[in-house]
């Protein structure tokens, strides 16, 4: 078996006739931790909609092995990632929240 989590291979993404993500070639294998970073409207939110087939995609996606392609995001096995990036950035506002910052001068 191979210890690549997740594939995704030519992702593109479109939100009308806007290209948001345009083709995306990444592999993440067992214990690595990524992170996707960039500009406002580079399409990092996009890219973990498709991912977790929350919304139209083309290209392939494949988590363990197993392929995304027509599957609703109940059936998907990546579905959880949401769920986790989105615990994750209210951990960090509330942490961000906590801590005191002198004011500028």
């Amino acid at each position: 078996m191979s210890d690549i989590v997740l594939k995704i291979t030519g992702l593109k993404v479109a939100y009308g006739g806007i290209q948001a993500v345009k083709g995306i070639d990444l592999e993440i294998g067992a214990g690595e931790v990524v992170t996707l970073i960039g500009a406002n409207g580079a399409g990092k939110s996009t890219t973990l909609k498709a991912i977790t087939c929350t919304h139209p995609w083309s290209g392939t996606i494949e988590y363990m092995g197993r392929s995304s392609a027509g599957l609703a995001s109940s059936q998907n096995p990546a579905s959880g990632a949401d769920r986790a990036v989105a615990v994750n950035v209210r951990a960090r506002k509330t942490a961000t929240r906590m801590k005191t910052v002198p004011p500028r001068r």
